[in-house]
């Protein structure tokens, strides 16, 4: 995703997360009334905490926030029942140039295979865990 949000967007001009993970419910990861969720509500704090870790983030990490999911993630869920969580990467994690403050320390990545690596072991290390509760 863009750093900042664009034009046409609810969020124009403000800066968005490093990282969204978005499951269709409010930003705890619950279901919005009425509606949702596409996974569980611990699912997507566990791999949002695996974000937190490897990328030395914070606050820099959003549930639901600005995007939730979308088509696919809902069609995947309410037809099959598979659990889906959308991911969405702010191109500041892999485009130094665009980072303009955004983010201080070292978790940022310097290449995109370096930030794919990254990513991988967080996905790696949240199923494994995810296994021993399944």
């Amino acid at each position: 995703m863009l750093p900042l949000g664009s034009g046409e967007q609810k969020d124009a001009g403000r800066k968005r997360p490093l990282i969204c993970l978005g499951n269709n419910g409010d930003r705890n990861g619950r279901a919005k009334k009425n509606g949702i969720a596409t996974c569980p509500e611990e699912w997507i704090h566990s791999l949002a905490d695996e974000f937190r870790a490897e990328f030395s983030l914070g606050k820099e990490v959003a549930i639901n926030n600005p995007f939730s999911g979308g088509f696919i993630a809902n069609a995947h869920y309410w037809r099959k029942g598979i659990p889906w969580i959308q991911l969405e990467v702010n191109r500041a994690l892999y485009n130094p140039g665009s980072l303009n403050g955004m983010v201080q320390g070292s978790g940022i990545c310097t290449t995109v295979p370096e930030l794919r690596d990254r990513i991988w072991r967080v996905l790696t290390r949240f199923w494994d865990r995810q296994g021993t509760h399944l």
